[in-house]
């Protein structure tokens, strides 16, 4: 029903309640309630003009970006609807469990657990709809289909199952006695996600015993960066800058908490953050390819945020814009970091290379700064 509710409002701009109910003849309670919860996730925003109660499609969030060209496009392949093709949401789970390569009849049912009567009804669908093609040999396997379309419908499974799966694990977090603040930033706000992408998440807890116990929440796509309020205060005084980018994150819960640390006084410590990726960067040759490309990411992230810091340019459009220009091999260190690949030896002594001229112009930066002061 939300998925309804967010193809009427890419369409009409806008709609009251009221009209929401009276088009899906549901009640104004209920449609209320589906556009509160649409509200949470940050896909509509709802304003009261007199008596009415307006609600709006928020394009800036990165679902609804994806949302918005899946319905586009979906609306040149009659006779089906958007909704045809993501409810139930048995069509999302066997869609996506064809992405990644061709698979039989007994492999879906394996993976899903659905039924071969079920399964066989939605590959018809999907075969019916152009989104899956058949291959020949015994079993019989299917996959996925290129066109504008399919790839439209790839894009907004990913991220609504990742969403779905992670979001429950991200509100159990949120809603956990031992947690202060959860906020989820990256990729993710920015609307830059891809299959490669975490879903990066900043977590407060009340004290240092209760790192290690939330860390019982981590998985696959789940990156925590947890921190006891101890932990924090140390990072903002050492580091500011990291936390300021923080806090343009998605903060799910501690926003007061949140907003009343950044009063704390800091200053940074330029140099031992330098110091820190120098002993980084000499200590590679010893670690495993998957943690070369893991030290490699966040060295290259953190002179990024500190240039953007000097420059007092540190947004996430900036942060994401610096990495795409000035770092070519950013999506290989990151595939390599996601076991997809090793990383090959001239990469990583280019990639130091230039990390170590990129510490030498920050320097320069700082000093420049300081000068002017």
């Amino acid at each position: 029903m939300e998925y309804e509710i967010l193809s009427h409002l890419l369409l009409s701009g806008e709609m009251s309640v009221k009209e929401i109910a009276e088009l899906l003849d549901i009640s104004e309670t209920y449609a209320s309630r589906l556009t509160d919860r649409l509200k949470r996730e940050n896909l509509v925003v709802k304003e009261r003009t007199g008596k009415r109660v307006i609600v709006k499609p928020n394009i800036a969030a990165p679902l609804l970006r994806n949302f918005s060209r899946f319905v586009v496009i979906a609306g040149n392949y009659p006779p089906y609807t958007p909704k045809d093709y993501l409810t139930p949401r048995s069509k999302r789970i066997i869609t996506k469990t064809l992405i990644p390569h061709p698979k039989s009849i007994q492999e879906i049912k394996r993976e899903t657990g659905y039924s071969r009567v079920t399964i066989n009804k939605i590959l018809k669908f999907l075969k019916d709809s152009k989104v899956v093609g058949t291959e020949g040999g015994k079993p019989r396997r299917y996959h996925i289909t290129d066109s504008p379309l399919t790839r439209a419908l790839v894009s907004i499974i990913e991220h609504l199952e990742s969403d779905m799966r992670l979001g429950e694990i991200l509100n159990r977090i949120a809603s956990d006695s031992r947690t202060d603040a959860v906020v989820v930033y990256g990729s993710e706000v920015w609307g830059r996600k891809d299959k490669l992408s975490d879903v990066d998440a900043f977590v407060v807890v009340d004290s240092p015993k209760d790192v290690e116990a939330v860390k019982e929440y981590e998985q696959e796509g789940l990156e925590l960066n947890i921190f006891s309020r101890k932990g924090l205060v140390h990072l903002i005084k050492r580091e500011p800058w990291f936390f300021r980018l923080m806090l343009q994150g998605k903060i799910l819960t501690g926003k007061d908490f949140l907003k009343g640390l950044s009063e704390i006084p800091s200053k940074g410590d330029v140099d031992e953050l330098i110091r820190e990726i120098r002993e980084m960067l000499q200590a590679l040759d010893k670690l495993t390819s998957t943690e070369k490309a893991r030290i490699i990411m966040y060295c290259i992230r953190s002179l990024v945020v500190l240039k953007l810091h000097l420059r007092d340019e540190l947004s996430w459009e900036n942060y994401y814009g610096e990495l795409d220009r000035e770092y070519l091999r950013y999506r290989e260190i990151r595939r390599a970091r996601h076991g997809l690949k090793e990383v090959k030896a001239e990469d990583i002594e280019c990639i130091k290379d230039k990390l170590l001229k990129e510490i030498k112009h920050v320097k320069k930066e700082e000093e420049e700064i300081s000068n002017k002061s």
